[in-house]
């Protein structure tokens, strides 16, 4: 019985002390109102920076649902508006990087007019002469079934498709009891 009135005793001390400092602070109702806001405005931005490092290092675009999970966010419309934010920080900076959003994936990008200067940096995209000869016809005949590829260029294929997912040049979808085969806005950007 003893400690229960200590315990009590202690929580009215804890109550009186932070009552005090609300009043010594002013109105305590706004004080916590702008702490949360301060919270929410702290947890975007680390959103925004880490959403900004993966599209950096990323050599491909990426979907809302795998930002999400990269960036530990398990709400994708709260990853949207932090792009969203993210593109207008770049546009009213005046960057020469933007991030770019089509057919769903995200990624950055150098702006079209600083394209050309800058291209002279950049390394090919070091791609297998079958690779190339495989996306050549992926290219061609976007969304291809890979068995009818795969008859069209022999077995070899399969190992070309696996090096050209893994470089993010094409996707690859279940179409029946085949997959079907497509071009990537990075294939867009490195061979436009």
């Amino acid at each position: 019985m003893g400690v229960n009135m200590a315990e009590g005793e202690l929580e009215n001390q804890n109550t009186q002390k932070i009552q005090g400092n609300q009043n010594a602070q002013g109105n305590p109702g706004n004080q916590n109102a702008d702490s949360g806001a301060k919270v929410w405005a702290a947890a975007g931005e680390n959103v925004r920076r880490n959403l900004e490092a993966a599209l950096f290092m990323s050599s491909r675009s990426m979907g809302l649902p795998e930002l999400a999970k990269i960036v530990g966010v398990s709400a994708p419309g709260f990853v949207e508006s932090e792009l969203r934010a993210l593109q207008k920080e770049y546009d009213e900076r005046g960057s020469a990087v933007e991030i770019a959003n089509e057919d769903g994936g995200y990624y950055m990008r150098v702006r079209s007019e600083y394209a050309s200067k800058a291209s002279v940096l950049a390394k090919g995209p070091d791609i297998s002469r079958g690779g190339l000869k495989v996306l050549a016809f992926v290219s061609k005949n976007d969304g291809i079934e890979q068995s009818k590829l795969v008859k069209s260029l022999g077995s070899t294929v399969y190992e070309y498709v696996h090096e050209l997912l893994e470089k993010g040049f094409i996707t690859r979808a279940k179409k029946g009891r085949t997959m079907a085969l497509r071009t990537t806005p990075k294939f867009k950007e490195y061979f436009a």
